[in-house]
């Protein structure tokens, strides 16, 4: 493993090689840094967080202005509690598929806001790959459009194709899609081809583009 000790990353300087980080859902081992903070604070940093950027420093900058407040830190909070807690009404669409956060960010807010900067006005998280982790390169700042278009289908959803449902009777289907904070109701069909089609037509009408199933 590459010698890091002496090196500094922000306010980190690698002071020797620390313990691995296991990941609690897979297991799986990460290789850390032990690091001291320009504050005094000491703590092992995954390498990969230090050379990416993603940890400068212990978080001694945010926690003094009171972070634990913040919508920013509401948001790491319930990021790590729908992907790790089992009681998260979250948990089913989440951790249970198999989603998880990156380890660094799991064990401290700083490098998550460090790397994400502070939420705009209107925007909230969002997986650019919904099935992906909240890791670096996964994860962005967007509006409720924007997730809404990102999104995979619903629990509840057994027809195969996001926005598409069979009706409770079981005689047909019925096709909307979300626009601009909206439901759009696009009508019921006989068969699942044609609600199927009607709405992948108004996917190339109302987002530029057929997202797939």
């Amino acid at each position: 493993m590459e010698d890091l000790i002496g090196v500094r990353f922000g306010m980190w300087l690698v002071i020797g090689k620390g313990s691995p980080y296991i990941n609690p859902s897979s297991n799986k081992k990460t290789a850390r840094w032990e690091c001291k903070c320009d504050c005094g604070e000491v703590k092992d940093v995954p390498k990969r967080s230090l050379t990416t950027g993603v940890s400068k420093s212990c978080g001694c900058r945010w926690t003094t202005h009171g972070a634990t407040g913040t919508r920013e830190y509401v948001i790491w909070s319930g990021m790590r509690q729908r992907c790790y807690d089992f009681n998260s009404k979250d948990f089913p669409d989440y951790g249970a598929k198999g989603v998880g956060v990156y380890p660094e960010w799991f064990d401290s807010f700083s490098p998550f806001i460090d790397y994400m900067g502070l939420c705009p006005e209107g925007m909230s998280l969002d997986r650019i790959e919904s099935s992906g982790n909240y890791e670096p390169g996964n994860v962005r700042w967007a509006t409720l459009s924007e997730q809404n278009h990102n999104r995979g289908m619903m629990r509840n959803n057994k027809s195969g194709k996001k926005g598409v449902f069979e009706l409770k009777s079981g005689e047909g289907f019925q096709a909307s899609i979300m626009f601009e904070k909206k439901k759009i109701h696009l009508g019921t069909f006989q068969t699942f081809e044609e609600a199927k089609a009607i709405r992948e037509q108004a996917e190339l009408e109302y987002l530029g583009e057929i997202k797939g199933c």
